[in-house]
């Protein structure tokens, strides 16, 4: 039987969310502090991941 190559592409969403305490006078002003700096790098732990998978194609190679 002959072999043949394919190739599988699959798209994913990918949700990622992390809780951090932010030293504020109120909730607003601690969402205002975290949307102005950069968010905490996603390697660091407590960050949380959701996948979803969206589309999966195959074709020839």
């Amino acid at each position: 039987m002959p072999t043949f190559r394919v190739k599988v592409t699959q798209v994913y969403r990918v949700e990622k969310w992390i809780t951090i305490d932010v030293d504020a006078d109120n909730a607003d002003g601690a969402i205002e502090t975290c949307a102005s700096d950069e968010a905490p790098c996603s390697s660091l732990p407590g960050w949380e991941d959701r996948w979803e998978l969206q589309n999966e194609t195959v074709e020839p190679a």
